[in-house]
């Protein structure tokens, strides 16, 4: 009776053990697959928040892109300044296809049938006078002396016809005088502006002009006449004031009774080209080129009756 009861009893604690290890077992492998949803779930969730990064990063890239190619586009396009006080700067001289050919023994050649280099300058009756003429190539040239724009525009104009009388030829051989008509008026270094240094007028350069080998003619009132010199290739050295709308008071003054005009702001300078809307002008002060309109041309001009030089070759 006690062996059953024993035998019993172990087989019953043997049940028991059986059934917690079944429990046991069951509860670990729930425990891991429950582990491994967590798992899953973290990846997923990880994966989703990578690729809503990876998003936000492109959208915010092409963002960055985008303003700079804006800012690129807006450097690339930048608002066209206006012109300076005086007139309308060029970065180089203009080229036409009405006139002009680019050398001045081409240029000869290609106005010989309308018009030749003589000492007199250009009539409008000898030929027809175009809308627009440019003269290709003409150079620049800076003025070596504070007071000697007339010398270093009369240089230039025998520069661009290939064999130049210097600034230091003028300044050697021109005369002084109190009428700028008969010689250099004042100091050649003296200020810019004023009326007693002040400069020289067209009839005072012929005679050194003609001594190197140039036909020097001078003309007085004429729109016609400039048109019809540049037209022909020739350049035309014009006496004018600087300011482009600056109001000037002329003075009339006397030297052994003989009359002039004197205009404070005096300066010459190279027409080289006309349109319908104005001038090309080289400015011999610093060597550069300017485009002004007709109105600020005429009125500037007029202050000393259209004074103009045509320079040719003999």
């Amino acid at each position: 009776m006690k062996r059953i009861k024993y035998t019993s009893k172990f087989g019953i604690a043997l049940l028991l053990l059986g059934v917690a290890l079944t429990l046991g077992g069951l509860t670990v492998a729930y425990a891991a697959r429950s582990h491994s949803s967590v798992l899953i779930s973290a990846t997923a969730v990880s994966q989703v928040a990578t690729a809503n990064g990876a998003v936000a990063s492109e959208t915010n890239n092409s963002a960055a892109h985008s303003s700079d190619a804006a800012q690129q586009s807006a450097q690339a396009s930048p608002t066209p300044q206006s012109g300076i006080a005086d007139t309308n700067t060029l970065s180089a001289p203009p080229t036409s296809t009405s006139v002009i050919a680019s050398s001045p023994a081409a240029s000869v050649a290609a106005t010989a049938a309308t018009a030749t280099a003589t000492s007199a300058p250009a009539s409008t009756a000898q030929q027809a006078v175009p809308d627009q003429a440019i003269i290709n190539d003409f150079p620049a040239l800076a003025q070596a002396y504070n007071l000697s724009c007339e010398y270093a525009a009369a240089s230039a104009v025998t520069l661009f016809w290939g064999k130049q009388v210097s600034e230091s030829v003028f300044v050697s051989q021109v005369p002084s005088s109190p009428n700028p008509h008969l010689g250099f008026r004042g100091d050649i270094n003296g200020a810019f502006g004023g009326i007693n240094d002040y400069g020289v007028y067209a009839e005072a350069l012929v005679p050194v002009l003609e001594k190197y080998g140039y036909n020097a003619a001078i003309f007085y009132g004429g729109v016609s006449e400039l048109k019809a010199n540049v037209a022909a290739g020739k350049p035309v050295v014009v006496w004018i004031t600087t300011g482009k709308y600056t109001k000037r008071t002329p003075v009339t003054q006397s030297y052994n009774g003989e009359t002039f005009t004197l205009v404070p702001g005096e300066h010459a300078v190279v027409i080289y080209g006309y349109d319908s809307g104005g001038v090309y002008i080289m400015d011999v002060s610093n060597g550069s080129f300017h485009y002004t309109e007709w109105s600020s041309f005429l009125t500037r001009w007029g202050y000393f009756d259209q004074m103009a030089l045509v320079i040719t070759p003999k």
